[in-house]
């Protein structure tokens, strides 16, 4: 009884026996597709459905909701109080002595080390020209230019030398005309013609549009009188022939001349009398 059963494409044999059987009828029987319509779901070659609406993604679809302290969340029953966490992060910082500590927090921090670290001292100051180098203790040295400060310094200081200059010609010029105890015009008595010209500070000095130069000439001078402006550098600028002898005043304006420090000198039959110093703003 030793039989085996043999498949040749769709026909099925057993050995030993003479009958077959054709099972082409069975092939693809179990080939069935699933199939979605709307929230339908079928299979091929079944005639019952399953509705899937009642699991639709919005089924999941919940809001939460604070009312208060109590939050609560759509289509459930259940709620959490959150009042124990309000003002749980109410914190202050408190200072006390060196010590800084925070609300709430049991640790605190000593700010010892960092009292008077910038108690620092000057250690030295020294000025080279126009440049002040100041040191500091446990720091760097700086260098401060005092070349505003100085330059300001250095203009009042050379009015008020103008100033000073201007006086004390004043003053000799005085006391060249002084007659008997009384003072009086060089001019007008004569007595002061045979002690020789006077070149006198320009008014207003400094100036930056017009200035004003007394001088004065005996009547008995000889030769060519003039008044020679320079700068600094020692180059002529301008030369100005004095006519007039006598007591007499000459004007002058800065229109072609730049800012700066001036000097002008009386010659008389081609020597040297006085110079003076003026300055344009």
């Amino acid at each position: 009884d030793s039989q085996e059963l043999s498949m040749s494409g769709n026909t099925l044999s057993i050995s030993g026996g003479t009958n077959t059987v054709d099972l082409s009828g069975y092939a693809n029987t179990d080939n069935q597709d699933l199939d979605l319509s709307g929230n339908t779901l079928s299979l091929t070659n079944d005639g019952t459905t399953v509705d899937l609406s009642g699991y639709l993604d919005n089924t999941d679809s919940q809001e939460l909701s604070l009312s208060g302290s109590t939050l609560s969340i759509s289509g459930g029953s259940n709620t959490v109080d959150l009042s124990g966490f309000v003002g749980s992060d109410s914190q202050d910082l408190s200072l006390t002595g060196n010590t800084l500590s925070l609300t709430n927090d049991a640790t605190a921090v000593d700010l010892s080390a960092y009292v008077n670290t910038d108690a620092q001292d000057l250690t030295s100051a020294t000025l080279s020209g126009s440049t002040l180098t100041v040191a500091i203790e446990n720091g760097s040295s700086v260098n401060v230019d005092l070349s505003p400060i100085l330059s300001a310094l250095e203009t009042e200081n050379s009015n008020q030398q103008a100033m000073i200059d201007d006086l004390i010609s004043r003053v000799e010029a005085l006391e060249l005309c002084a007659c008997d105890g009384t003072l009086s015009n060089p001019e007008i008595n004569g007595h002061a013609e045979s002690h020789g010209p006077i070149l006198y500070q320009n008014i207003p000095n400094p100036f930056n549009e017009s200035s004003s130069i007394r001088y004065f000439i005996p009547q008995d001078t000889r030769g060519r009188s003039t008044i020679v402006f320079s700068n600094t550098a020692g180059q002529i600028v301008s030369t100005i022939d004095l006519q007039e002898k006598g007591e007499k005043e000459l004007h002058i304006n800065s229109q072609s001349l730049s800012s700066g420090i001036y000097y002008y000198t009386m010659y008389v039959n081609g020597k040297r009398i006085d110079t003076k110093k003026m300055i344009i703003e």
